[in-house]
């Protein structure tokens, strides 16, 4: 069994080349991650702190983010939806049920069209 990060493909280098400027290509990095023997184990860590920069585990800041909401049961607004259509089906005014929800009115019936 491999020890997490004694064992990375990247042990030694520069980190300069795991957090490239905004733009920049990251085939260098994403290529030394590939290869790499504890690319599981880094992403894992990644995905636990959670790390904002760089990439880790052959994975960028944005897909590490993308793989997060993925990985979300559920969202605020996503539970709210719900609650506006449960509570339009029983009956509840706008207002109330915006009210309740915390939202404005407008934003009550988006949830509402939203769903339908």
């Amino acid at each position: 069994m491999s020890s997490y990060p004694q064992d990375a493909a990247c042990r030694g280098m520069d980190p300069a080349i795991f957090y490239p400027m905004r733009g920049s290509a990251v085939k260098v990095p994403k290529a030394i991650c590939n290869g790499c023997s504890v690319k599981a184990e880094c992403l894992a860590a990644a995905m636990a702190e959670p790390e904002r920069y760089g990439i880790w585990g052959d994975a960028t800041e944005r897909e590490r983010r993308a793989m997060r909401y993925a990985l979300a049961p559920s969202t605020g607004r996503a539970r709210r939806l719900d609650e506006a259509v449960t509570m339009n089906a029983a009956g509840w005014g706008r207002r109330e049920a915006a009210a309740a929800l915390g939202v404005n009115v407008g934003t009550y019936m988006r949830y509402l069209k939203d769903a339908s």
